[in-house]
This record gives C-alpha cells, sequence and structure tokens, in this order.
C-alpha cells in the first residue's frame, strides 16, 4: 500500500537514491531483530556494514545541516578508535568494568551511525557475560568489523 508523501520529504533523497543500494535485510529491522536493550546475535544483522535505514536519515539531515555529517562521522571514527584502544587496555588488566564502560560507549555510537554489528558485538561484551577467551574473541572481531565500517564510510565519502 502506498502513501503520499508531504512535498518536504518527497524532494528528500533516499540513501538508496544518494548511493545507489538498496536497503539490506528490511525483513530482520521489521522482525524486530535490531539491536536494543538485549541485543541480537551480530548473525541476524543486516549484511553491510553501515545499516541503510540509519545512516540513511543522517544523510538526509545534512541537507538542512551541510558539514553535519563529515563533523558526525569525524567524531564517530576518532572515537572508535579510542574505545578500541581501551578495549585492548581494559583486556590487558583483567578490567570487566573499564571494558563493559568502553563497550557501552562504542554500542551507543555504533548504533548512532548505524554500525549495527559492531553494535551487536560491543552489546555481548558489555552484556553477554563472556568469558576470558569469548571477550578476546569479541574485541578482535570489533576490530574487523571496525575495518569493513571505516571502508564503507570511506566508500560513501568517495561517492560524495
Amino acid at each position: 500500500m502506498k502513501t503520499e508523501m508531504p512535498d518536504a520529504q518527497a524532494a528528500t533523497p533516499t540513501y538508496g537514491e544518494l548511493y545507489g543500494t538498496t536497503i539490506p535485510n528490511l525483513r530482520a529491522r521489521r522482525s524486530g531483530l535490531v539491536p536494543g536493550a538485549s541485543g541480537v546475535a551480530p548473525g541476524s544483522m543486516p549484511i553491510g556494514p553501515l545499516d541503510a535505514i540509519v545512516f540513511g536519515r543522517l544523510v538526509a539531515l545534512e541537507s538542512g545541516a551541510p558539514g553535519f555529517l563529515a563533523e558526525l562521522l569525524a567524531e564517530f571514527e576518532s572515537g572508535v578508535d579510542q574505545r578500541l584502544t581501551a578495549l585492548r587496555d581494559a583486556l590487558r588488566a583483567s578490567n570487566l568494568e573499564a571494558l563493559a564502560f568502553a563497550a557501552h560507549s562504542l554500542r551507543g555510537s555504533c548504533g548512532t551511525v548505524g554500525a549495527l554489528r559492531m553494535a551487536a558485538l560491543a552489546n555481548s561484551l558489555e552484556y553477554g557475560k563472556p568469558t576470558r577467551t569469548q571477550r578476546r574473541a569479541l574485541v578482535g572481531q570489533l576490530e574487523t568489523e571496525w575495518a569493513a565500517v571505516r571502508g564503507a564510510l570511506d566508500e560513501v565519502r568517495s561517492r560524495a
């Protein structure tokens, strides 16, 4: 069922229109399989490193505030690097409180930009009560996923 959109919304291009991509895994979003208070398994997350719906909303905000997205992404990238360093330091020191704090901060910022697989991994670190070996594996997975997210952000920038 198609509904009419107000003129202001119709003029705003979608993420897919801007970047020539489709929205991955829309069925998962409708079924509630997205990070939240309880988190989800990373395997049920969208296929791409950035969720097109969440990131598309940020792109739409850019039209009303030029420079907003570039500033947000610069802060995000700097923050992720700092939080990953904090996670590695907390692992080395076996400091579970510092680990949970860094994971919590990382989860929030990743969710804001649509890096939902990273958010789910951070959620597992914060709330999943992983063993020491699992904590190391999750931090490794976060670092791998961060490389994918950074690549996706670089691709978006190259198209702009």
